[in-house]
């Protein structure tokens, strides 16, 4: 048994190497690997499957990663995001693989990655069609040249004359005619239903028996078969074996490839274009390299399809942007099930239409009188801008990496355009009058107060974290338990607004546009945060009549650019306080605890006085020098016994004292941190200032050895964290003029 397996293993990969296939070959080939044979919808389903897919749940719905649509190493091949749209692809490919009588339509905003989409699964299908699993076959006949081989080849009088092994398939092609099939046709369908169903009972029957061989594949097999079994005067009885045995030895089985590029597999039709129009079928007889037509078909006129169905028989047809003229060519395609007529010709053609258009386009659509019909063949997929920033960073990544070849990029510019653009496509929270999630969700009423006060920038941190960040909380003084509540009912939250990233706002086209304008207006050669806000406030501020979105948009963008600009100082204080070494938390904690453990632990729990370790009592001293530096001012010894109980109440078990002195005073611990950057405000200043001489070339002559040496150690943190010097003296100047903000939390 093993053996028999190993065997048909074996033999299987043989088959799936060779490039040219005779019919009894591919015959074996797909009785070995039945799913060989398969729609077009299944064939995409494989793909997709085949590079894998990774599932997770985002605010209550499905969020499925397609690893096929990362594939390309070209922004314009690869997707980034749009999970719950992958997911939503995946379902609908699940249904059209039982019935192909959809067309698959995004619809989205400019810019929102709807090329971007269909551009990566086409990607992914060439890539597929290289492999054995994504083995594709086309039809060809082939006739030997007559002066080559005389006339009778082929031909016998007897049928025990003839040979059933022999095939034209492997001949020289110097030798041969080939007509290619016209319409990627299955060579299951060469077979009578009986034979099908004989041989393929293991391929998905639906497919195999609704399609039929097109017109000019018909004409050639029986024409075939009737010079074999008439006019040679060959005998056979009527049998699906029998009648396909005669043609066999003049058809070839030849592996193809999908191709983009070359419109093989998948075609895309521009806008406005109709392919039934594109489509056409030429009726002027075959020139071959030495005769008008193979001798055998001298008697018959072929028709040959020409155009994007063809070319996207067995595949795929896109159809950007425009969908005018084409509503009554996808409702007959489908209603008729996948049947045109074509110069009084009918074709079967297996298809998987899909499109894009953007809403104003698709609004106007929805007038013609032809919709209705068409929205029944029509399964929609709104795609929309992404709401997490990390995302859109990374797309902006690739167009960053690309200018950092030639040119300087500071630290975090990619990110801060990403947190700019999606907070633009955002809504406040609880604002929508017309939306009910919240009424049955008492918890989140209770937050009501606070949940409005969220800006922008603390909702799409929410959404990229999907769950409350720090510092949000801190801001919003929200408690344990209340972010508990946000955090358990976060799909209430994001389904608030249906429409956010559904407008036309900033997208993709319009940062590529600004970044490059950045780059020409950076008077140094390089591109910050700093160079990118003024660019943005001069678009917002001085081009609005160019940008429609500017003008018919109820964003507050000068309000966005000033919450962008807190959430750079809030990440540059974090690396200027790690460049100036003040970060006073870790030396805070330490404080803290001595004072409860060594302090206050004494008075309280051991009923006894603070002392030295000369037995001196110095409990006044002890807890006013640390006091002053924790709260600001000395405590009453009311105060001082609540911080114990506090402590004492809501330590946890498991965790360390500093994790719990963390976790419990932590605003305490950001008071006294910012209290201990204002007294350091004068000596910032001046370090601010001896940095930039030191940057600017001046050699500090007045500072003492210690000193020159901690500036030139402070700019070299700087360097270290990717700034060059000319981005670093661009930082440092606009440090010194908002040096208030600085030292702030």
């Amino acid at each position: 048994m093993k053996d028999s397996m190993e065997d048909h293993t074996s033999r299987k990969d043989e088959l799936l190497d060779k490039a040219i296939l005779s019919l009894n070959e591919w015959k074996e080939l797909v009785m070995l690997a039945p799913k060989l044979i398969r729609s077009a919808p299944q064939y995409i389903k494989d793909c997709l499957e085949y590079y894998g897919m990774e599932h997770e749940n985002r605010f209550g719905r499905r969020y499925t990663t397609l690893k096929a649509l990362q594939l390309s190493d070209k922004p314009d091949e690869r997707l980034v995001g749009h999970g719950f749209i992958q997911a939503r692809l995946y379902e609908i490919l699940t249904t059209l693989c039982r019935d192909n009588s959809k067309m698959i339509l995004l619809v989205g905003p400019n810019g929102s990655a709807k090329s971007t989409f269909w551009n990566a699964l086409g990607y992914a299908l060439e890539q597929y069609s290289k492999t054995p699993e994504g083995a594709r076959y086309l039809i060809e006949w082939v006739f030997p040249h007559d002066e080559d081989e005389g006339k009778r080849v082929g031909f016998a009088t007897a049928l025990e004359e003839i040979d059933e092994d022999f095939t034209f398939a492997f001949s020289d092609d110097e030798k041969l005619d080939k007509i290619v099939d016209d319409a990627a046709c299955s060579p299951a369908w060469l077979y009578e239903m009986e034979a099908r169903k004989k041989y393929f009972g293991q391929s998905p029957a639906k497919y195999l028996l609704d399609n039929t061989l097109s017109p000019q594949a018909y004409k050639i097999l029986q024409e075939i078969i009737n010079v074999y079994k008439t006019k040679k005067r060959v005998r056979t009885e009527y049998s699906p074996d029998e009648v396909l045995k005669l043609a066999a030895r003049h058809i070839r089985i030849r592996r193809t490839y999908i191709s983009k590029t070359y419109q093989e597999g998948i075609a895309v039709i521009d806008p406005g274009h109709n392919p039934i129009h594109m489509t056409q079928k030429a009726r002027q007889q075959y020139y071959f390299q030495r005769k008008k037509y193979p001798y055998l078909l001298k008697n018959i006129e072929l028709p040959e399809l020409g155009g994007p169905l063809t070319k996207a028989a067995n595949g795929m047809l896109v159809m950007e942007d425009s969908l005018e003229g084409i509503l009554q060519f996808v409702s007959q395609f489908f209603n008729d099930k996948r049947k045109i007529n074509i110069d009084g010709e009918r074709y079967t053609l297996d298809i998987m239409i899909a499109g894009s258009i953007n809403p104003e386009k698709f609004n106007l659509l929805k007038q013609d009188p032809e919709y209705n019909r068409f929205r029944t063949r029509l399964e929609i997929i709104n795609v929309p801008y992404l709401l997490d920033y990390s995302e859109e960073a990374s797309i902006y990544k690739n167009k960053i990496d690309d200018l950092r070849q030639y040119y300087h990029i500071a630290p975090h510019t990619e990110d801060l355009f990403g947190l700019f653009c999606v907070m633009c496509r955002l809504e406040p929270i609880m604002h929508n009058r017309d939306y009910s999630g919240y009424e049955q969700d008492e918890e989140l009423l209770k937050l009501k107060d606070k949940l409005k006060q969220f800006s922008a920038l603390d909702k799409a941190k929410l959404y990229q974290q999907r769950r409350v960040p720090e510092e949000v909380a801190n801001q919003h003084k929200l408690s344990t338990e209340q972010q508990a509540v946000i955090n358990r009912n976060l799909e209430a939250i994001y389904h608030e607004w249906w429409s956010e990233g559904r407008s036309y706002n900033f997208s993709y086209r319009e940062v590529d546009a600004i970044l490059d304008r950045a780059m020409i207006d950076a008077p140094q050669g390089f591109l910050s945060p700093i160079s990118l806000m003024k660019k943005l406030h001069d678009v917002i501020q001085n081009e609005h009549e160019d940008y429609p979105f500017l003008k018919a948009s109820s964003q507050d963008y000068e309000k966005l650019l000033k919450l962008l600009d807190e959430e750079y100082f809030r990440i540059i204080n974090r690396e200027m306080r790690d460049v100036f070494r003040l970060d006073y938390e870790a030396q805070i904690i330490d404080q803290i605890e001595s004072y409860l453990v060594k302090g206050l632990r004494t008075l309280y729990l051991d009923q006894g006085k603070i002392k030295d370790q000369g037995g001196n009592d110095i409990t006044q001293i002890f807890l006013r020098e640390r006091e002053q530096l924790i709260f600001g001012k000395t405590l009453d010894a009311t105060e001082r016994q609540k911080f114990w109980y506090d402590f004492s109440a809501k330590v946890q078990p498991g965790r360390s004292t500093s994790e719990n002195i963390r976790s419990i005073f932590e605003t305490q611990i950001a008071q006294a941190r910012d209290r201990m950057y204002q007294e350091k405000r004068k000596d910032i200043s001046q370090k601010l200032d001896d940095m930039l001489r030191y940057l600017e070339g001046a050699r500090l002559e007045l500072l003492t050895p210690e000193e020159q040496h901690e500036i030139r150690d402070n700019v070299d943190k700087l360097l270290s964290k990717q700034y060059n010097t000319d981005s670093a003296h661009e930082l440092l100047g606009y440090l010194r003029s908002h040096l208030d903000r600085l030292v702030q939390s």
